[in-house]
C-alpha cells in the first residue's frame, strides 16, 4: 500500500492568550492519501484553518508528528521548510492577488521567486507556464487585465493558476469558495476537480460548507474544538453520520427532511401517519420502499423529500403519509425497517 502523502499523528497546536492556553488543534491524527480530495469541515473556531497552516509549516506544531511527502515538517527548521513548500500550493478565501500586477504577472510571481533561488525558471519558461495555466483556468484572454477588473470567480481562478504554477504535489484550499455566489462556487469546484484528475494533484480543502464536501471530496474529517470528531468516506459520513455536529452539517446540505413548521402543514393536509424513510444506494433510490409499502396494503402518499448523488451514489430521505388500519400501518413500518431507517414524524 502506498504511504499517505500527509500524516498527522497526535498533532497539537496551542496558542498562549491573555485568557490562558488555547488548544486550536488538539491531538489530531489523520492520513491523507496521494491523489485524493480531502475535506476538513467545521464551524468557525473549530481549528481547521490552523490545521492547514500546520501542513505547510506556516505554524509550527506544539507537539505530535506531521509528515508531508516524506518530510517530517514538525521537526524542520524554517530554512528546510522552504523546499517542502515548493511542492505545496495555497488558495485563499480573499484571493490575495497583487493589485499592481496583471493576471499573468500574478501567476508568474511564484516562478520568479523560484528562479531567484534555483535559476530554473527563466523568462521564456515562465511565459510558457503562465500561458498554459491561464488556458487551463479559462482566462487566457484576461492575461493583461488587473485584479480590479475581474469578478470574484475570475480572481479565484487566477489564485488557483498561481497556486499551480510550480507543479505542486499538494494544493491547500482554505475556504476558497466562501466569498463566491453559488454558480461561481460550482465553477471553481469543477476547476479544482479537473486539477485533481488531470494534474493528479492531492487537494486538501478547508470549508464550513457541506455542499462543497458533497460535490468535491473523496473523504472528509469533521472538526470541533480542535479535535476530529468524525472522519471517513464522504458517502458514509452523509448516509450514517454519528456525531450531532456532523448531522447538523449534513442537514444543511441535503435539506431532505421537513422542518417543524413544514411538518405542521403536512400533518394538517395529510391525516395519515407521517414517516420519514432514509434512502441509500442499496435501496435503488426508493423503489424498494415504495414496493414494500404497497405490498403491505397501505395507501402511501409521497409528501416531502429529496435524493441527491454523493460520490455517484444516491442518498436522501422521503417522507410518506400512510393510510390504512393500525395493523396495516404498523406492519408497513416494520417491513421497511427491515432494510433501512424509518422515523415516525407525526
Amino acid at each position: 500500500m502506498t504511504a499517505p502523502i500527509i500524516t498527522l499523528d497526535g498533532v497539537h497546536k496551542t496558542f498562549t492568550t491573555r485568557k490562558g492556553e488555547l488548544h486550536a488543534v488538539d491531538g489530531v491524527s489523520l492520513d491523507i492519501n496521494a491523489g485524493e480530495v480531502f475535506g476538513v469541515i467545521g464551524f468557525s473556531g473549530a481549528g481547521k484553518s490552523t490545521l492547514v497552516r500546520l501542513v505547510n509549516g506556516l505554524e509550527p506544531c506544539t507537539s505530535g508528528r506531521l509528515v508531508v511527502d516524506g518530510h517530517e515538517v514538525s521537526a524542520m527548521s524554517e530554512k528546510q521548510l522552504l523546499t517542502v513548500r515548493h511542492d505545496i500550493g495555497m488558495v485563499f478565501q480573499q484571493f490575495n492577488l497583487l493589485q499592481s500586477r496583471t493576471v499573468a504577472q500574478n501567476v508568474a510571481y511564484p516562478l520568479e521567486i523560484l528562479h531567484a533561488q534555483n535559476k530554473q525558471w527563466d523568462k521564456a519558461k515562465r511565459r510558457a507556464r503562465v500561458a498554459e495555466l491561464l488556458d487551463f483556468v479559462g482566462l487566457a484572454d484576461r492575461a493583461d487585465a488587473y485584479p480590479s477588473q475581474l469578478s470574484g470567480g475570475q480572481k479565484q481562478r487566477v489564485g488557483i493558476a498561481r497556486a499551480l504554477a510550480s507543479n505542486p504535489k499538494i494544493l491547500l484550499a482554505d475556504e476558497c469558495t466562501s466569498a463566491l455566489d453559488p454558480q461561481t462556487t460550482d465553477e471553481v469546484l469543477e476547476l479544482l476537480r479537473r486539477a485533481n484528475k488531470e494534474l493528479r494533484i492531492t487537494i486538501v480543502i478547508i470549508t464550513h460548507e457541506m455542499d462543497v464536501v458533497r460535490n468535491l471530496c473523496d473523504r472528509v474529517a469533521v472538526m470541533e474544538s480542535g479535535k476530529v470528531i468524525e472522519s471517513g468516506e464522504v458517502y458514509d459520513i452523509f448516509s450514517r453520520p454519528q456525531h450531532p455536529t456532523t448531522r447538523r452539517f449534513v442537514q444543511t446540505s441535503l435539506r431532505d427532511r421537513p422542518t417543524p413548521a413544514a411538518l405542521k402543514r403536512l400533518a394538517a393536509n395529510y391525516p395519515g401517519r407521517l414517516i420519514t424513510v432514509t434512502i441509500r444506494d442499496e435501496d435503488t433510490a426508493g423503489r424498494t420502499v415504495v414496493n414494500t409499502l404497497n405490498d403491505a396494503g397501505v395507501h402511501a402518499d409521497l409528501v416531502y423529500g429529496s435524493i441527491v448523488e454523493i460520490a455517484d451514489r444516491p442518498y436522501g430521505s422521503l417522507t410518506f403519509s400512510l393510510k390504512g388500519t393500525e395493523d396495516q400501518v404498523a406492519g408497513a413500518i416494520a417491513a421497511v425497517r427491515d432494510f433501512t431507517d424509518v422515523e415516525v414524524v407525526a
